[in-house]
């Protein structure tokens, strides 16, 4: 016997079949691209060949390579049958297609359809960037999709991997290579192999148990997770036995190297839960997290009317600043209105000391004011101290200030830092008779003239009343004469 494993090319099967070379080999089986020679075709065959427990004759039979081994060898060739059978009932466009299933040189072969492609790990590969969001949804789609129908069947793929899915030329993707029969084979085998049963960072804490007990549809869901994460981030998720010791591995959504959506990452994380019941259930309870779309962003007009409605304060926040809470205007408190602690008397006794710099006293306004409740506001009848030079004239002039105090409208007046003076009344004429000056000027003349005539007063007051003359304005040529 050789441990060769591969068959050679060229060989035929059952008479069908021409092999033309090796596609791959793993723990349980190996590859090969065939012909089908009566329908000139090419398929894909898949032989049970347990390289642990399995040799090749020089007649290229299969065979234990032990007797030990005799037992594990037929109840996984039964194991691999039982799933060729199974999977040729899925008539999904996205799950491999079983076309045949024989036995020949002491093993059976899976014969499947070809399916022209590469795997979704070259296919990231060839990008030479991050998936974009779209793109990664054309292929979840059609993925969940079939994960959904071999689960209601009561079955598992227990093998999801980058290497395990193909992306079509078209752009569509389909599962192959699954590894129920491995599982069971090697849970059933007494040399325990575990590298044949998980894949490190893709295969779930629960897939490194010796039974399959714990497993089901969240152990598909971990797999596929684990191949998003590695789509999403450009690097396979840690291996789930050292998270369990130390889960280091950072979440979906701080790794991402793409722009995607947060749900999608979250859903990607929660599948990555290495506690069996924080995963989702089902693919049902899986999909709307990671198909769901983000929400669309508000418009430049709705973004600025959400910013003018947060920068607009409610009508019972508003302060008065002159305005009512309808948004009428109102007349604000003026100085002298009753305010507290005297507000008015304080006022009034700044009018009196004129020599000091007055105080401007402004009324609190309340912060609130109810519409129901504001008045207008009498006008202020402006006081101006009397002084001491100022004649009797003045009053005229303050009462016509009073007067037209009393005939403006109701308007809150202007704050200012003295009080106003009553301006003079231009329009009334003068009376001289009554100014001092005219009195002063008067009473000069008559001094001057009782000074001139000082010397002359005993010469006037001694001549006789009939001896004074009497002038007359003399007609032309005439003198005048003594009466």
């Amino acid at each position: 016997m050789t441990n060769l494993i591969a068959l050679p090319s060229g060989t035929e099967l059952a008479g069908d079949y021409r092999i033309d070379r090796v596609l791959g080999a793993g723990g349980f089986g190996v590859t090969y691209l065939a012909e089908e020679m009566a329908l000139s075709r090419q398929v894909t065959i898949k032989e049970y060949f347990p390289s642990d427990f399995a040799a090749r004759t020089k007649e290229a039979d299969a065979c234990p390579r032990s007797q030990g081994c005799e037992g594990d060898y037929k109840w996984g060739l039964e194991r691999f049958i039982e799933e060729a059978q199974t999977l040729a009932k899925f008539n999904h466009p996205h799950i491999m297609r079983v076309y045949r299933v024989f036995r020949a040189h002491n093993t059976a072969y899976m014969v499947l359809h070809f399916e022209e492609g590469q795997s979704l790990k070259a296919w990231l590969k060839s990008l030479g960037r991050a998936p974009r969001q779209k793109e990664l949804d054309a292929i979840l789609t059609p993925l969940l999709n079939a994960l959904e129908t071999v689960h209601k069947a009561d079955f598992l793929h227990r093998d999801i991997a980058p290497d395990n899915i193909i992306i079509r030329k078209a752009g569509d993707p389909v599962l192959i290579d699954f590894g129920a029969a491995r599982s069971d084979i090697a849970a059933h085998s007494k040399t325990k192999t575990v590298s044949a049963l998980v894949k490190p960072g893709y295969s779930p804490y629960e897939q490194y148990a010796e039974t399959s007990r714990q497993q089901g549809p969240w152990t598909d869901i971990y797999a596929l997770g684990a191949t998003l994460y590695h789509a999403v981030t450009g690097k396979r998720p840690l291996d789930s036995p050292s998270r369990m010791l130390k889960d280091e591995m950072m979440p979906a959504r701080e790794a991402a190297v793409g722009a995607y959506r947060a749900t999608f990452l979250d859903a990607i994380d929660k599948a990555l839960a290495l506690s069996i019941e924080a995963r989702p259930q089902s693919v049902a309870a899986w999909r709307g997290a990671l198909l769901a779309p983000e929400p669309k962003k508000p418009g430049i007009l709705s973004r600025i009317k959400d910013k003018a409605a947060q920068a607009t304060p409610d009508k019972a926040e508003r302060t008065l600043a002159g305005r009512t809470l309808d948004g009428r205007t109102a007349a604000l408190p003026p100085p002298d209105a009753p305010g507290p602690k005297g507000g008015l008397l304080d006022f009034v006794d700044d009018l009196k000391r004129p020599a000091t710099k007055p105080k401007v006293v402004v009324a609190a306004a309340p912060m609130f004011l109810d519409p129901k409740t504001v008045k207008a506001a009498e006008p202020v009848k402006q006081v101006e101290p009397e002084k001491p030079a100022v004649a009797k004239n003045k009053r005229a002039a303050n009462a016509k200030v009073v007067a037209v105090a009393d005939a403006a409208p109701a308007s809150p007046p202007k704050l200012r830092s003295r009080p106003p003076r009553p301006q003079p009344d231009v329009a009334r004429p003068r009376r001289w008779a009554r100014g001092l000056k005219t009195k002063l000027t008067l009473a000069a003349c008559l001094a001057g003239t009782f000074l001139a005539l000082h010397d002359r007063l005993p010469e006037i007051l001694a001549t006789p009343a009939s001896t004074i003359t009497t002038g007359t304005i003399p007609p032309h040529g005439d003198e005048p004469r003594v009466i």
